[in-house]
Order: structure tokens, then C-alpha cells, then sequence
């Protein structure tokens, strides 16, 4: 019964239904939004290799910075709904520019996996 599942599970599912509909262009705000660390990188690698592989056109609200980093061949950066940058996560992604847009001190930090984003 949908009524017991728990919100990552609710999230799931709205995700399989859309995945379900087989649609050559996708869009997900916050897809990862009640998902554990687990699901939220089987997903993010999921709708990239469908990107690569089937050549889907997905658009992904994201607010977490590694991710949108990580899992996206195109960042647009938005403040106050204009748009302030797009390319690249490198190119976007930098440093001083998301410490602007934010209006807080964002650190980046390397790792074996990528960047890190606090």
C-alpha cells in the first residue's frame, strides 16, 4: 500500500514512474530529496548513463553541490531567478563564484572521488 511506504520509498516510485513513461526528454526537481546516500547515487548514476547511453535530454534540479558537480555534464547557476553562469560543473563550480551566489564561504575540497562542496 502506498500509504505505508516511507518518503524515500514515495520518492522512488514517483521516480519509476516517470523512468516508466520512456520519454526522450526528463525532468526532476530534487530527485534525490528523502533518498539515502545509497539510492541517491544509484539514481544520479542511473539518469547519467541514460544521458550517455540512450541519449535521453534530463534536466535535474539539484541543491547539492557535489552532486550537481559530479553526476551533470551541464550546470546553469541561478540566483534570485537569473541566471548567473552555465557550463561545465568546472566551469561554473568555482569556489568564488558559488561563495557570491550563496552569500556564504563555500569550500571545495579534493578527493579520489572529485570535488567535495561544503
Amino acid at each position: 500500500r502506498v500509504q505505508t511506504l516511507s518518503g524515500g520509498e514515495k520518492q522512488r516510485l514517483a521516480i519509476v514512474r516517470a523512468l516508466m513513461q520512456d520519454t526522450k526528454i526528463m525532468m526532476f526537481d530534487e530527485p534525490t530529496n528523502h533518498l539515502d546516500i545509497r539510492h541517491q547515487r544509484f539514481l544520479l548514476n542511473y539518469l547519467h548513463n541514460l544521458v550517455r547511453q540512450q541519449r535521453k535530454s534530463i534536466l535535474v534540479v539539484l541543491h547539492d553541490l557535489t552532486h550537481a558537480h559530479r553526476y551533470t555534464d551541464e550546470v546553469v547557476l541561478l540566483s534570485g531567478g537569473q541566471i548567473v553562469a552555465q557550463g561545465t560543473p568546472s566551469e561554473v563550480m568555482t569556489r568564488s563564484q558559488l561563495s557570491d551566489v550563496y552569500d556564504v564561504d563555500i569550500k571545495v575540497h579534493q578527493t579520489e572521488d572529485g570535488l567535495v562542496f561544503i
